[in-house]
C-alpha cells in the first residue's frame, strides 16, 4: 500500500526532538518503540465507539485524533548538527483505505434509495469527494504534520 511520506526540520537536538515525538504519540494513545535514531508505532488506537475518549484530541483545531485514521507511523531523525535535527515521517494509510471503503459502501446504500437517479449518484460522488479529503487530506496529511510541526516548534 502507498504511504504518505514528509520531511521535516527541527530546531532541537535529536534527543529532544524524539522525546516530544513520544510524548506527542502518548498523548495521541499510540504505543510505539523508540531507537536512538527512529520512532516506530507497535498499536495506533481503533475506538469503534464515538464515546471512546481516544477518538478526540486536544493538539489540533478539529478536536479529533488524526492517529485513528492511520494504520502506522514511522519517524526517523538524522541530526543535520548539534542544534537541528531532520525528520523523516512514513505515514501508513491501509486503515484509512479500509475506512474510505466502508464509507463509499453505506454511501452507495443510501444513494440507491434515493428514487431520482440523477440525485442519487450526484449524492453519492459529491459524498465520496468530501469523504476522501476529509479522510486522506484533512486528517493524515495536514493534521498529523501540524501536529509534529506543534510539538517540535512550541517551548522551543
Amino acid at each position: 500500500m502507498k504511504e504518505i511520506h514528509f520531511r521535516l526540520n527541527s530546531k532541537l537536538s535529536k534527543g529532544d526532538t524524539i522525546r516530544r515525538m513520544g510524548d506527542l504519540l502518548a498523548y495521541e494513545h499510540v504505543s510505539f518503540h523508540a531507537d536512538p535514531d527512529s520512532i516506530k508505532s507497535t498499536h495506533v488506537p481503533f475506538p469503534i465507539v464515538s464515546l471512546d475518549k481516544r477518538m478526540f484530541s486536544r493538539k489540533n483545531w478539529v478536536g479529533i485524533n488524526p492517529f485513528i485514521y492511520i494504520s502506522s507511523i514511522e519517524m526517523f531523525f538524522a541530526e543535520l548538527n548539534t542544534k537541528e535535527t531532520q525528520i523523516h515521517v512514513n505515514v501508513g494509510q491501509q486503515r484509512a483505505i479500509a475506512l474510505y471503503l466502508c464509507c463509499l459502501c453505506l454511501i452507495l446504500f443510501v444513494a440507491l434509495a434515493i428514487p431520482i437517479l440523477w440525485v442519487g449518484i450526484a449524492f453519492f460522488f459529491s459524498i465520496a469527494i468530501l469523504t476522501r479529503l476529509f479522510i486522506f487530506n484533512l486528517c493524515i496529511k495536514k493534521l498529523i504534520k501540524s501536529e509534529v510541526l506543534n510539538e517540535i516548534t512550541e517551548r522551543s
